[in-house]
This record gives C-alpha cells, sequence and structure tokens, in this order.
C-alpha cells in the first residue's frame, strides 16, 4: 500500500534532498501527517478520482500546511 510507503519520515527524507544543501527541517509534522492522508480518505470516500487528482490532494496539503 501506498500509505504505508509515503510515511512522514520518507517524505521528509526526499524534501531533505531536494533542499540540498539547505537544511530540511519538518516544523509541523502533524500537519505533513495530514497532508499525507488527505488523498487516502479522498479515495475512500469517492473513489472514482483519478490518480492525478489525489497526487493534487497531497500538493495541496503540503502547500496549504507548510510542515516544512
Amino acid at each position: 500500500q501506498l500509505s504505508k510507503l509515503f510515511t512522514t519520515a520518507y517524505v521528509s527524507r526526499i524534501n531533505a534532498n531536494l533542499v540540498a544543501p539547505a537544511k530540511s527541517v519538518l516544523i509541523k509534522p502533524n500537519e505533513l501527517g495530514a497532508a499525507l492522508a488527505r488523498p487516502l480518505h479522498l479515495a475512500a470516500y469517492e473513489p472514482y478520482h483519478h490518480l492525478s487528482t489525489l497526487a493534487a490532494a497531497v500538493s495541496y496539503g503540503i502547500i496549504r500546511g507548510e510542515p516544512f
């Protein structure tokens, strides 16, 4: 399952690789967890959504919550 792959620790490591050589700091871990849960809830309650919609839900949650 993707929910087991995309943990907050895994996403934090991805962010660290993207912003290197700057330091990546997870300021709001709860906001990141909520952002990662958005597509799971969306898929559970509205299963007809396309994968791109679920990806947009993650992106929106990260941008809106500003966990880093």
